[in-house]
Parts: C-alpha cells; sequence; structure tokens
C-alpha cells in the first residue's frame, strides 16, 4: 500500500496533485464516485490513451471514507478509511498513467444530499483547470451499478456542465458502458465507441490491486496476474453523448 500523504484543501476546493495549468494538447477527464471506481470502470481506457500521449486526468467525487470494507482482516480504522483510500487512488492513478487526480470531498454515501450547487461548482473548476477535449462520466444509471452516489456523480457532470460557458465545454462527453450494466444485445439503439484495452487488462488488474482496502478480500484476484489479467474485459464501450457524431467514431478523439 503506497505511503505518500495525501493533501486536504478547503472543502470548498478540489484536491489535486501535479496539478499543471492546462494540456496543450489532447486532454481527457473521467469522473468517478469513489476510490475503485476507476479500476473497476474505464482504467483500461485511461491507460490507453496515457500511452499514447494524451492528459489523462481523473476527478473522484468522494473519498470512499463510508465504506464497510477496511482490508481482511482489517487494517485500519473507520476514521483512517479516507486517507487510506485516498492514496490508494493515486497509487492506482500512478500505474494507469493519469497526469493529476481532483478529489472533490463530497460526502461518500450522501454526494445527492450535498449542496448541488456547490458540488457542481467543484467539478466545473476542475474542467477549467484541465481543459478536457473529452469527458467520460458515468450514465444516468450510474454505469457500475446503481448505486446512490454513481447515480448522484452522473447527474453531478451534468449540473456541472450546464455552469460552463460553451467555449469552456470538452468537445465531446460519453457515458460509460460497464460491461456490468450494459449488453449491445439488449440495447440495439446505441452504436458504442469501442475501444480495444486487451493490452491494458494486466495494468488494470495491478490499478485494481492498490485498492488494498477494497479487495484484499477477494483471494482470486491475487492468482496468478496473466490468468487473473485474461478475465477482464477486452474492451470498454463509451455512448456519446453531446455532440451528436455525423457517422461511426474509431475512438474517443476521432477527428478532434
Amino acid at each position: 500500500m503506497p505511503s505518500r500523504s495525501n493533501k486536504i484543501a478547503a472543502s470548498s476546493q478540489p484536491t489535486s496533485s501535479d496539478v499543471g495549468q492546462g494540456p496543450p494538447g489532447r486532454s481527457l477527464l473521467a469522473v468517478v464516485a469513489h476510490p475503485d471506481d476507476e479500476a473497476y470502470g474505464p482504467g483500461g481506457t485511461l491507460a490507453y490513451y496515457a500511452d499514447r500521449g494524451v492528459d489523462v486526468y481523473l476527478a473522484c467525487a468522494t473519498r470512499g471514507e463510508a465504506g464497510r470494507r477496511r482490508g481482511s482482516p482489517p487494517f485500519v480504522s473507520q476514521g483512517e478509511l479516507g486517507g487510506v483510500r485516498a492514496r490508494e487512488l493515486h497509487c492506482s492513478a500512478r500505474i494507469l498513467g493519469v497526469k493529476s487526480v481532483f478529489l472533490l470531498d463530497l460526502p461518500d454515501g450522501g454526494v445527492a444530499g450535498f449542496d448541488p450547487t456547490e458540488a457542481a461548482l467543484r467539478l466545473a473548476r476542475v474542467i477549467r483547470q484541465t481543459a478536457p477535449q473529452v469527458l467520460i462520466a458515468f450514465g444516468p444509471g450510474g454505469s457500475l451499478s446503481p448505486h446512490p452516489d454513481h447515480v448522484a456523480v452522473s447527474q453531478l457532470a451534468d449540473a456541472a456542465l450546464r455552469t460552463l460557458a460553451p467555449s469552456e465545454r470538452p468537445r465531446r462527453i460519453f457515458h460509460y458502458l460497464s460491461p456490468w450494466q450494459y449488453s449491445p444485445a439488449d440495447h440495439p439503439g446505441i452504436e458504442p465507441v469501442v475501444v480495444d484495452i486487451g493490452a491494458y487488462r494486466l495494468r488494470r488488474l495491478q490499478a485494481l490491486k492498490c485498492h488494498l482496502t477494497q479487495v484484499q478480500q477477494v483471494p482470486w484476484l491475487f492468482g496468478p496476474e496473466d490468468q487473473v489479467a485474461a478475465t477482464f474485459p477486452a474492451v470498454d464501450r463509451f455512448q456519446l453523448v453531446q455532440p451528436p457524431a455525423d457517422g461511426p467514431l474509431a475512438d474517443l478523439f476521432d477527428g478532434l
């Protein structure tokens, strides 16, 4: 487990590490609810684009401080959990090639109940600072699961975008289509953009294992890495939300 300390900023400001001024080239921001959502979710895609020179950023709404898992056997107290999970998130982000991590410091398990204006402003600040061409968010059903925070973070992304001037908004907005919640056969009307992450399954597994408080009680994840990684999906799928495409897209940045 990483030992690097995590800086805690004032509650009205998102926390980040290694923050730059705004990327001169291609850039992507993914928005998730909890530490480990990036590894269970679009982590392979984040690594794919980071390896291709894209400046990849990650905004996480909470520190996961209300989680019920604290290791197996538990090795942190409930009061320590948020700080430890934030460090686990930074560990995962480094493996995936993420340039900066932003913690919005919304309450774990209570994103929907937090002041919606303040929450939207926190995420809007991150979008302005990183100036992403592409934004990845959860869909209205929560993408990974219908957890209330996942659903609320989808709504948060929509609200943050509404506060931005047109010139400040990402050029494309995608919803992540989780393989556990989305089946192409069940959604014939959706033509997703597919990213081949077969070569990134091992990196995704290694990122997931950074979240030791959450996965230590899943023994099979700690088996032979090549065998475990081979069970992970080889593609990520995304639904283009804005703007409408003129035709099929080869990848998230096609034509940008």
